[in-house]
């Protein structure tokens, strides 16, 4: 395996992480991944945004895609309603 393919494979696996996380993770978990992928609030770590980009997929697709899912929809939901709660105040 090359640089760029183990680079690749890296990077499918913590996308592949921050899903599982948001379906089976605890809580903080959850908020933690889906504040990643959803907030666009820049931070230390590298983006959902570059992340799918290396990938060659588009986020806003993935992210359409992944709330088809019942039980990351469900999270998802979940996480917005406490992510208005904690602005509003």
């Amino acid at each position: 395996m090359n640089q760029h393919q183990a680079f690749l494979r890296l990077w499918t696996a913590v996308l592949i992480q921050a899903i599982r996380d948001v379906e089976t993770g605890d809580e903080q978990e959850q908020n933690s991944a889906l504040a990643w992928m959803f907030s666009g609030i820049p931070s230390a770590r590298v983006s959902f945004a570059a992340v799918c980009s290396w990938l060659g997929i588009d986020p806003d697709q993935v992210r359409a895609a992944l709330l088809h899912r019942k039980r990351f929809a469900f999270c998802y939901n979940r996480w917005r309603e406490a992510t208005k709660d904690r602005i509003a105040a």
